[in-house]
Order: C-alpha cells, then structure tokens, then sequence
C-alpha cells in the first residue's frame, strides 16, 4: 500500500493514458483489449487508482504511430491532448466525481507548471499529479532539471507529486 503525503492511499495504479484523460475508458490503441478485459470480467477499473494520459498547458498533436517489437510494443503516441484548458472544459466534471485519479502533466518552464498545477489543485478529489519527464517526444532535460522541477514542485503545493521517469528515455540520469 502506498500512502501520499495528503494522507490519499492506494496500492495498484493504472500507467498514463491507458484510461484515457477522464478515466472511463482508453480512446486509442487500447481500447480493444480494455473491452475485451472489461466484457470477459477480467478488468475492474474502480479497483485501481488511474493515471490519466498527460496534457500540457496547450493542445497538442502526437506523431500517433504504435507498433510491435520485440517483447512488446513502441508508443510513439506522442503527448496528444486538449491542453490544460480544452481538459477542464471537457472532462471536468467528470473529473470531480473521481476519488482514485492522478492527473498527469508535462511542461518544462517552471510558470507553465505553475499555471497547470494551480488549475489542477482545485479538483481537491485527486490523489496526486504525476509530472512526466519521461515521454520522449518532448524535450529532453537533464538530470540536475529534474531535480529543480521535483523540489519547486514538492515546494510549492499541497497536492502531492509523483515523478514519472522511464526505462527507455532515461537521458535525464546522465
């Protein structure tokens, strides 16, 4: 069981965007094998704390190319999303209604990170924000970055923050 600093605990979590941004379902590449799950009653999301797929303070478009590889499969799904913005417009009220989600977010400049977390906050109903640092789509920061990004994170808001880092796109432990 893992237990964040705001006192929210859970102890299995669904990884970014495989429910979508709202949290009811995938909308890309895994939605046939989340219906499949769901029909055969071998998935029940509300077991689970959800992650949505990462939005930036603007809507952006993905590269959105998936294909097999060897033991797995390569997302290049890309940060494709409505933005900060267009995501409360469209999935806020839903939003409020969840009690086991994590919104995550990407942004390098620390005033876009204030601006999407100070907008996020407000849905008090969040387990955390999870800061994604790992997608290599976006820019690549290094190491010490990371480090500045966590702690003017962890300082500057209640809400707790997980830090999403990645196996393969691992420049930022150079």
């Amino acid at each position: 069981m893992i237990t964040l600093s705001n006192g929210k605990r859970f102890e299995f979590m669904i990884a970014s965007g495989m429910m979508g941004f709202d949290g009811r379902g995938p909308t890309s590449f895994h939605k046939a094998l989340y219906d499949t799950l769901k029909i055969t009653g071998l998935f029940n999301s509300s077991l689970f704390t959800i992650v949505t797929k990462t939005i930036t303070l603007f809507p952006k478009e993905g590269p959105k190319q998936v294909r097999p590889i060897k033991g797995g499969w390569w997302n290049n799904w890309g940060l494709d999303n409505p933005g900060v913005y267009g995501f409360i417009k469209k999935y806020g009220q839903e939003i409020k209604r969840k009690k086991n989600l994590i919104i995550s977010i990407a942004g390098i400049r620390d005033e876009i990170r204030h601006i999407m977390i100070a907008l996020l906050s407000e849905f008090t109903n969040l387990v955390a924000i999870e800061y994604n640092v790992s997608c290599p789509n976006d820019i690549r920061i290094g190491a010490k970055e990371v480090i500045g990004i966590s702690k003017y994170l962890a300082d500057s808001f209640d809400i707790p923050i997980i830090l999403k880092v990645g196996q393969v796109s691992n420049h930022y432990l150079e």
